[in-house]
């Protein structure tokens, strides 16, 4: 059992942090969702559509790192990781 304090800023405080840990998961779940979806379509020459996907997934990674659910470096991190495996993909089709 979770012990608050006896004030109205504290089960305020509380009621925040449990609405934003849900949001939190919500986001990084759902980035990585796609995250898979993208590594799988990557793994299986599939330029095209993973390219498509890459815009849906850096999209949802910026979004997330505005709200402050990713830190903006570790976001950085994860597009640029992703760039760099649709490249790869380019140049061996080529």
């Amino acid at each position: 059992m979770e012990e608050t304090k006896k004030n109205n800023s504290a089960f305020k405080a509380l009621k925040q942090s449990k609405n934003r840990n849900k949001r939190n998961r919500a986001i990084k779940s759902k980035v990585r969702t796609y995250k898979n979806k993208y590594l799988a379509l990557i793994s299986n020459n599939n330029y095209k559509d993973g390219l498509r996907l890459l815009s849906i997934l850096q999209s949802l990674i910026s979004k997330a790192a505005t709200k402050n659910v990713f830190n903006s470096n570790k976001a950085s991190r994860m597009i640029s990781s992703m760039h760099k495996k649709i490249k790869v993909l380019e140049t061996t089709l080529i």
